[in-house]
């Protein structure tokens, strides 16, 4: 048995079976080549490119993962955009106290024909979430028990190692503050407005209104106010 889970045409052919499964289950959904997709959720018209790999995590609808991407332990909101490369959230190493921050030493979880730890000794894998119309740029990696916020862009390359405001654009090693994206009386409308919870029909028909952000809160914004009081 063991040589038909270690055989890569057995993979390749539960690979395909459960990417197709995946396809048919969700709405819209598009899926590149090679792709793995371990115990995730999926909203409505998501795109996974090709090679990545997606673990323990969720997509709203309408995100979409580049190429060669590898996200773990995810929570991710509607309309984000994540590049190519980009890493989320892959694991911890013990960087205080310990006196060795390999896992033979506390983990029972890393792969090795010889530990010497008889108990888990630290806590591995942390999570991430991230809020909606979060852009990712090409190679970011995104450290575990971080949050960002909606709106919030990070910019290609960048390791980001502490939560990230709603609308503001982060980018560095590790990630700093560069500026906000809008006003912040704009950004407190767009988050209270959560534009991205409404129908595809409203998004259509308004969809010019979000190549400018004056336009937006002109048009849209008391549309929305009009809408949550009735």
């Amino acid at each position: 048995m063991n040589w038909l889970i270690k055989n890569p045409l057995t993979r390749l052919i539960r690979r395909g079976w459960r990417n197709f499964n995946l396809k048919r289950r969700y709405q819209g959904f598009i899926l590149g080549q090679q792709v793995e997709i371990t115990n995730c959720n999926f909203g409505r018209f998501n795109k996974v490119c090709d090679r990545s790999r997606l673990a323990n995590s969720k997509l709203g609808d309408y995100s979409y993962v580049g190429t060669d991407a590898k996200i773990s332990n995810a929570m991710i909101g509607k309309f984000c955009s994540i590049g190519p490369n980009v890493t989320i959230s892959m694991g911890m190493h013990p960087a205080k106290n310990f006196t060795s921050t390999h896992p033979v030493f506390y983990s029972l979880t890393f792969p090795s024909h010889n530990r010497f730890a008889t108990e888990q000794g630290f806590i591995e894998h942390g999570t991430v979430t991230i809020g909606h119309d979060v852009w990712i740029g090409q190679g970011a990696s995104i450290c575990d028990n971080v949050t960002i916020g909606t709106g919030a862009i990070i910019a290609a390359g960048a390791i980001v190692t502490a939560d990230v405001a709603p609308y503001s654009i982060v980018g560095g090693v590790p990630a700093k503050f560069i500026r906000k994206r809008f006003k912040t009386e704009q950004i407190e409308q767009l988050l209270k407005s959560q534009w991205w919870s409404q129908s595809d029909a409203f998004l259509s028909k308004y969809h010019r209104e979000f190549h400018d952000i004056e336009s937006f809160i002109k048009k849209i914004i008391p549309q929305l106010n009009q809408d949550q009081s009735q």
